[in-house]
């Protein structure tokens, strides 16, 4: 069994690996081409998606990276990924983010915390993300540098925050209402009420206490413009497998720039699979839709309704009207700082010292 959910294990069946030497060492692995994936990008395997996809630095989890994409073959429809050594490498996902790259100029290229798949010339400063040098800039023969993949870590050292706070993700509350309340509530609180699709990658806390069993979004890529007929809440199908389940789903958004479909699914309901085409159901009859990756993008929150109802009064107990929502919890915020048992501080400045309840200025006068 693994021990992280966010392996990078290569998929042997899928991938064909040659270690080269023409001008330059490298190890090369030659993958089935990704949807919206292009030369120069970097990318890593998602376990939850069960397949490649574009690493960005501002998480530990997608920070991993399996190599750096240096061509696409169209004849055979794959693409050509440095996992370590000579690349020739496009320009095209290398950021300029200004001077102060260090003395050596740039010629260091690290992971983008901002932009998904990009390399830049400097290092992120956000907390929190990662800092994972990919790129040295080396010109040999006919490459232009060498993909290093060295272990990132992330900004903060030691001494970390993460978020936190009393109520806990899933609580439900009352909100009483009013002309702005009703409709605006404080960040990572929703209306309850209502579902709600929640993007895994920005509400993991509630992705990882619920999972899917409220339902999720899935997202599926087209290689086909999307009919115009196509809206919105139209009953979404595919041809069933003798061994699996049928599909069922609603759609829940159409991204046409993009070429994207996304489904809203039952609990726990298999993807789609990629091989068969979606089935529209629209008001002139079928629309067969061809598509050639799926993914779990979100995530759903149940909806909430009680029969409880209540009163109000002024202070002299005389009624008034007024609404009030139920509210759900699915993001915690605030602070909490982590400090391990050693600290190494060079210099340490502060107006006032207090451990355990006692002023350590006072105490240390004292001993002098």
């Amino acid at each position: 069994m693994a021990s992280c959910s966010n392996s990078s294990n290569i998929r042997s069946s899928v991938n064909a690996i040659t270690i080269t030497n023409g001008g330059g060492s490298r190890l090369l692995a030659t993958l089935p081409s990704i949807a919206g994936v292009t030369a120069g990008q970097v990318i890593r395997y998602d376990v939850l998606a069960a397949g490649y996809t574009t690493a960005i630095a501002s998480d530990a989890s997608t920070s991993e990276v399996f190599g750096v994409v240096e061509a696409y073959n169209s004849t055979t429809n794959t693409m050509n990924v440095v996992v370590y050594g000579s690349i020739n490498m496009p320009n095209t996902y290398v950021f300029d983010m200004g001077s102060g790259g260090g003395c050596g100029g740039n010629d260091i290229y690290f992971l983008s915390g901002t932009t998904k798949g990009a390399l830049q010339n400097l290092a992120p400063v956000e907390t929190n993300y990662v800092i994972k040098p990919i790129y040295q800039v080396a010109p040999h023969g006919n490459f232009t540098g060498i993909v290093m993949n060295y272990l990132g870590y992330k900004i903060g050292g030691d001494v970390e925050a993460s978020l936190v706070e009393t109520q806990a993700v899933g609580s439900i509350s009352y909100v009483l209402g009013g002309s702005l309340r009703e409709t605006t509530f404080e960040d990572g609180v929703v209306e309850a009420n209502v579902s709600h699709a929640l993007p895994i990658s920005s509400y993991s806390e509630f992705y990882n206490l619920f999972g899917l069993s409220f339902g999720y979004v899935e997202r599926l890529h087209t290689t086909t413009t999307i009919p115009a007929s196509v809206n919105i809440n139209q009953t979404a199908s595919q041809t069933a497998s003798p061994t699996a389940p049928p599909y069922d789903g609603k759609v829940f958004a159409i991204d046409t720039s993009n070429n994207y479909l996304l489904i809203s699914r039952p609990p726990d309901a298999p993807r789609a699979e990629p091989s068969k085409p979606i089935l529209i159901t629209v008001a002139s009859g079928t629309v067969s839709i061809p598509i050639d990756s799926t993914e779990i993008y979100a995530t759903l929150t149940p909806t909430i309704q009680t029969n409880q109802t209540f009163q109000y009064g002024l202070w002299d107990n005389s009624p008034i009207s007024l609404g009030e929502k139920i509210t759900l919890k699915v993001k915690p915020k605030g602070i909490q700082v982590s400090i391990p048992d050693t600290v190494t501080v060079v210099n340490l400045v502060a107006s006032g010292i207090s451990l355990a309840g006692q002023d350590l200025n006072a105490r240390i006068s004292a001993l002098e």
